[in-house]
């Protein structure tokens, strides 16, 4: 770790930071369908195996060049049927072609009272709650900064608290950043993508500044220059911390293959945040703990001095 390193990663995250929050200041985050509304469709059907169900259905969006936000079962008044989500388009009136071409993939009657019912459409052109999840989000993420600061506080020191709270700040900030820079589609889902985050950035930072703390405490390097310190424990540390990273990031993939749907874009964002996390206790964390722990150094050699003196 050295001062060419740490403005070269600076570089880079500020670089990020800046074109993620130009692209959301101007062409704002790519908005999945529960920022933006759309179109629900139910369709119930017996006669067809899901599978081939969902083939049709999708074929018939691709026909009037739109695609599922989301596919899979549910159940109404008719029994289990297909809830089908699609994002709103500027051609409002593409949803009747819509709704026509489902009638007729599936042969079912629109002059037949009882056949109506098998297939419905809903648009809902404003989300009720897109607002709130970034507000809810973030104050869950300034609560939980709030209480670790606290514990930091009174547990530990201030040099491990401001380096922690600082380094998870940072970490969503980078998450949000390649999200917009993807223009990967977000949901309500992106909630839990900033808490999951800051939650990581948190135990890995705790992580790596604990151990830099134990190492500084060895005799072995009592009398060694911070930047030494750092540089053993994030070398000691690196294996560690890929393996936790590559971990947690193929649990996200499995959970998204089990769960699927609309979830991929909430795990992608997670995996960014993971790349984050990885990124900043790797650079910026053991720099940060460099310059504040310094200072607490400084005092302890001057307070020996003046002890020798009084001797």
């Amino acid at each position: 770790m050295n001062l060419t390193k740490f403005l070269k990663s600076g570089i880079i995250a500020v670089l990020i930071l800046i074109v993620g929050l130009v692209l959301v200041c101007t062409v704002n985050f790519n908005r999945g369908y529960d920022f933006t509304g759309g179109t629900v469709i139910t369709v119930n059907t017996t006669t067809y195996k899901t599978s081939e169900a969902y083939n049709k259905i999708n074929k018939v969006l691709q026909n009037n060049q739109l695609s599922a936000y989301s596919i899979g079962e549910g159940e109404n008044d008719n029994g289990v049927c297909i809830v089908v989500k699609y994002q709103l388009n500027d051609n409002l009136e593409k949803n009747e072609d819509v709704l026509n071409g489902l009638f007729t993939s599936f042969g079912y009657d629109k002059s037949n009272e009882l056949e109506t019912t098998y297939i419905k459409m809903v648009t809902e052109t404003s989300p009720a709650y897109s607002s709130l999840v970034f507000s809810n989000a973030f104050l869950a993420s300034l609560i939980t900064l709030v209480a670790v600061a606290i514990y930091m506080f009174f547990r530990h020191n201030w040099t491990t608290g401001f380096a922690v709270i600082l380094a998870g700040i940072l970490d969503i900030g980078l998450m949000l950043s390649l999200t917009a820079i993807t223009r990967l589609s977000i949901s309500f889902g992106i909630a839990f993508s900033i808490i999951t985050t800051l939650i990581f950035s948190i135990i890995m930072s705790f992580m790596q500044l604990n151990r830099m703390n134990r190492k500084a405490k060895d005799e072995e390097f009592l009398k060694a220059p911070n930047k030494q310190i750092a540089d053993t424990c994030v070398k000691e540390g690196l294996f560690q911390n890929i393996v936790i990273c590559v971990s947690f990031a193929i649990a996200l993939l499995v959970l998204a293959i089990l769960v699927g749907g609309s979830v991929w874009s909430s795990i992608a964002s997670i995996w960014f945040g993971i790349i984050s996390v990885f990124f900043t206790i790797t650079f910026i964390v053991p720099t940060l703990w460099i310059i504040s722990f310094e200072k607490k150094v400084r005092q302890q050699k001057k307070q020996q001095a003046v002890v020798v003196e009084e001797e």
